[in-house]
Order: C-alpha cells, then structure tokens, then sequence
C-alpha cells in the first residue's frame, strides 16, 4: 500500500514533527553527555557516536564493573564485550539539565570507586 507508513509516525500522538524534535532533542542530550563523559579520568569514548548510542570503556579498570555500579544507583546501562565496554541509549527519559547532571554525577562516583577497587587488588 503506498499510502501505508511502516514506521507509524504521522499516526503517532506526536507525528512526524514531534518525532523530529524528539530525535534532536535525543542527539543534543548524547552531545552533551558525550562531552562531560570525555572530561571523566580512567574512561574513554568508543568509536564516533553518531546518533542516540554512548558508549564507553577503560583501559586502567574492569568498566563492567561501573556498569553494575550504575545500576545499583537506578540507571540502566548496558554492558558489552570486546571489548569490554558499557552503552547508553539516549532516550526521551534522559534528555533534560537535571537526569544529564545526575547521570554524570554518579558516572564520576561510579568509575571513581571501580578504579579504587582495581587499585586495591
């Protein structure tokens, strides 16, 4: 049917011009948290992001290991291999100046304690 649309946009309740800002509003936060999650020591970006997924690892430390301590702090990230790494998906829920500053916040805590606990072993 050429006049179906496979992804449903225009019958969703936000259309095609909410869906729009919606993934702008999705890529500007990944932008944002991209650039904080480069200035956090012991972590470093994986390839170049170039839509709503972040994903970062570590060459000093177990990174899965700030995956499960993120986790305990409420956020759901997920862990990947090789390499080991951990990913965000930018989503509606985590666009906004508070989630992304809380999410950073507890990134720095996060990593700060998993480097803590490999310097200990």
């Amino acid at each position: 049917n050429p006049d179906s649309n496979p992804i449903g946009l225009l019958r969703t309740p936000i259309g095609e011009e909410g869906f729009m800002d919606n993934t702008k509003q999705i890529i500007e936060c990944r932008l944002r948290l991209q650039k904080e999650v480069e200035k956090i020591d012991g972590i470093f970006i994986l390839g170049e992001p170039q839509a709503m997924i972040l994903c970062f690892g570590s060459n000093e430390f177990p990174v899965l290991n700030v995956g499960d301590l993120m986790s305990k702090r409420g956020w759901s990230l997920n862990s990947l291999q090789h390499p080991d790494s951990i990913h965000l998906c930018c989503t509606m829920r985590t666009v906004g100046p508070q989630v992304e500053a809380d999410f950073i916040s507890d990134l720095k805590e996060c990593v700060k304690v998993a480097k803590a606990r490999a310097d200990a072993n």
